[in-house]
């Protein structure tokens, strides 16, 4: 494993301790990569109050403002200023890996319906959430080191919709598609590679931000074959893998990091009552009201964790015994 020894790294990302930048950062660190050769770009002064004693723990002294709202190369803090600043401590081709962890959308248009989102947000959240990382790609490319290697986080709601993120999985789609493209165009001539890593869920700040989302979290976990949600430590060690020359092979790609939970199909059996009032909930499924609505929605979310077969709620049809989970199940094709 050549880990990232003797490399020089730039991070966009970081908003405190539980960012999943953050652990690949000390991943990073892990992997040899020297604290004095990582520069962190941070989104105003407020974030890098939190990020400088962080930073300054592991021996990073490089913390620059970087706002991503600001296009004008004379700005002192956008990115085109920034990438000068590198320049001017590294020099051209010095750069071996960049992480890319920047996303935002209003959190009030995260609730409710994708419908409903007004053309402003759509494209602030564009603009921050993918466009942010083409500029980025751009500004650093006479930076980049032959072979370097650049990565980007992404989300599962790119291909399935969640509820409360409406917007969101638009813009990750759309970072997915920026990924295969920059890897055309950055491959052929020096061998720089661009990839993707979707992570499961880990509570940041980010993530505080959507609205019930513990129930991606319960569901989440309901639907790992490994039991749980992932560790920031563990996404951040995959991310330094893409990060790394060991990744070699790797381009255009979106790597999963999220203990399986977008394997297709059955959930494992034992956990499927978590993610039936996981789902119960996000169904509106509220303790105390019974229906035959509500009774057809919940026979409805069994079947469907079930696998497909036929339910029968066995006994009272009340909310004590829906909580209690006592069905009977008859296999598809009995």
């Amino acid at each position: 494993m050549r880990g990232l020894k003797n490399t020089t790294g730039v991070v966009l990302g970081v908003a405190n301790e539980k960012s999943i930048c953050w652990g690949a950062v000390l991943q990073a660190i892990e992997a040899g990569a020297d604290p004095k050769n990582i520069i962190l770009l941070v989104q105003n002064e407020t974030y890098a109050r939190r990020v400088r004693p962080l930073a300054a723990e592991v021996g990073i002294e490089k913390v620059l403002l970087c706002d991503l709202e600001r296009m004008s190369p004379e700005d002192p803090y956008s990115l085109f200023a920034v990438a000068e600043q590198v320049k001017e401590m590294y020099g051209e081709k010095s750069i071996n890996w960049m992480l890319h962890g920047a996303a935002f959308s209003d959190r009030a248009e995260l609730d409710g319906r994708l419908l409903d989102t007004s053309a402003p947000n759509f494209v602030n959240t564009m603009l921050i959430s993918v466009y942010s990382f083409i500029r980025m790609v751009k500004v650093f490319e006479n930076l980049l080191a032959d072979g370097a290697s650049i990565v980007t986080l992404t989300f599962r709601a790119s291909r399935h919709p969640f509820v409360n993120y409406n917007v969101m999985g638009l813009a990750k789609a759309a970072l997915e598609a920026c990924v295969r493209g920059l890897a055309l165009d950055l491959g052929p001539e020096r061998k720089v590679r661009v990839n993707a890593i979707s992570s499961g869920t880990v509570r940041t700040l980010a993530a505080a931000g959507i609205s019930e989302y513990q129930l991606i979290g319960d569901s989440e976990k309901a639907r790992s074959p490994l039991g749980g949600l992932v560790a920031q430590e563990d996404v951040g060690a995959v991310i330094v893998f893409a990060l790394s020359p060991d990744s070699a092979t790797w381009t255009g790609e979106v790597i999963s990091a999220d203990g399986g939970v977008g394997i297709p199909g059955m959930i494992p059996p034992a956990n499927a009552e978590i993610e039936m009032q996981a789902m119960m909930r996000m169904a509106n499924i509220t303790h105390g009201r019974s229906s035959t609505d509500n009774l057809e929605v919940l026979k409805g979310v069994v079947k469907h964790l079930l696998g497909g077969g036929e339910v029968k709620l066995v006994g009272p049809t009340d909310d004590k015994m829906r909580e209690a989970g006592k069905m009977d199940r008859t296999p598809p094709g009995a």
